[in-house]
């Protein structure tokens, strides 16, 4: 869940933490990066951010996270 600053630190890891066998997901989050950004503050709730992470993992077919 990154910004491409915080992609930035992380993007060494990444490769090494799959080799050691774990699935990595790096989504761009809304309002964070090129992705969408909704104007209202609403958009941001826990809730919100809460279904779409839910949302990423259905997509990515992870069944416990």
């Amino acid at each position: 869940m990154a910004s491409r600053m915080l992609w930035f630190s992380w993007h060494r890891q990444i490769p090494v933490i799959a080799a050691a066998g774990y699935r990595v997901i790096a989504p761009s989050m809304r309002g964070m990066g090129q992705s969408e950004a909704p104007e209202e503050p609403e958009a941001y709730g826990v809730d919100e951010i809460t279904a779409d992470l839910v949302g990423l993992l259905d997509y990515c077919g992870v069944d416990n996270g």
